[in-house]
C-alpha cells in the first residue's frame, strides 16, 4: 500500500470527527481540525462536496484566523473543483447558518463587518 492510500484511508475514517471538530467553538480545535483539512485538501485524499459545507461555514467566523484560512482552502476548491462544488451552496449556507446559531449569543443576523466603507 502507497503512502497516499494509507493517508486517504485514515482522512476517510476520522474526517466526520475533523469537520465536527473544525466547527467547535474552541478556537485551538477549530485550528487544529483546518489544520487537517488543508492537509486534506491540498493532497486530495477526500471528496471535496464532503467538506465544502464545513469550510464554507468556517469563513463565517469572527475569529479572523479562521475566517481567512477557510477562505484560502474556499479559494483552492474552487480552483479545483469549481463545477463540482457550485451544487453545495445551498447546503454550504445552511450550515453557514447553523454555524452561526452555534456560536452567537442572541439571534443570528445576516450582516457582515466592515461591508460598507465609510465613504458611502
Amino acid at each position: 500500500m502507497t503512502f497516499h492510500s494509507v493517508s486517504s484511508a485514515i482522512v476517510q475514517r476520522y474526517l466526520n470527527h475533523v469537520l465536527e471538530a473544525a466547527l467547535s467553538q474552541n478556537v485551538q480545535i477549530q485550528s487544529v481540525a483546518i489544520d487537517v483539512l488543508t492537509f486534506t485538501v491540498k493532497q486530495g485524499l477526500a471528496h471535496p462536496l464532503q467538506s465544502f459545507p464545513v469550510i464554507v461555514a468556517l469563513e463565517t467566523s469572527p475569529v479572523n484566523n479562521i475566517g481567512n484560512r477557510a477562505s484560502a482552502l474556499h479559494a483552492i476548491l474552487q480552483g479545483k473543483h469549481s463545477s463540482l462544488i457550485n451544487a453545495r451552496y445551498t447546503v454550504s449556507a445552511r450550515m453557514s447558518f447553523d454555524y452561526q446559531k452555534k456560536i452567537v449569543t442572541g439571534p443570528v443576523q445576516g450582516t457582515i463587518k466592515n461591508f460598507f466603507s465609510s465613504s458611502c
